[in-house]
């Protein structure tokens, strides 16, 4: 952590963290996004874009993501909404970054 301080004067640590992604955590990161804004996950969706979401859930919600395991259990319809997204989520990520699939 390094001392610093914001413009109106106001003081603050500046805390750095790493997050180490693995293909299940931006999977889930993507999934999570576009299942809580009530959307398919997108045809057309850029690298750029799907890491700024990515580094916004991180920021938030860390690795594990805002859903714990057995969140869906109660809602068969809710889950097989939430799975069809995270097919596509994974699709996207296996393609736009095949290292992390090995």
């Amino acid at each position: 952590m390094t001392k610093g301080e914001f413009k109106s004067g106001g003081k603050m640590y500046v805390v750095r963290i790493d997050h180490f992604v693995t293909i299940r955590v931006f999977t889930k990161a993507l999934t999570e996004h576009f299942y809580n804004k009530n959307e398919d996950f997108p045809s057309k969706l850029i690298r750029k874009e799907a890491e700024k979401i990515l580094k916004h859930r991180l920021f938030f919600h860390g690795i594990n993501g805002e859903y714990e395991a057995g969140y869906f259990e109660s809602s068969f319809e809710e889950s097989e909404k939430f799975n069809k997204i995270w097919d596509r989520a994974y699709e996207f990520v296996s393609s736009k970054y095949s290292w992390l699939r090995e």
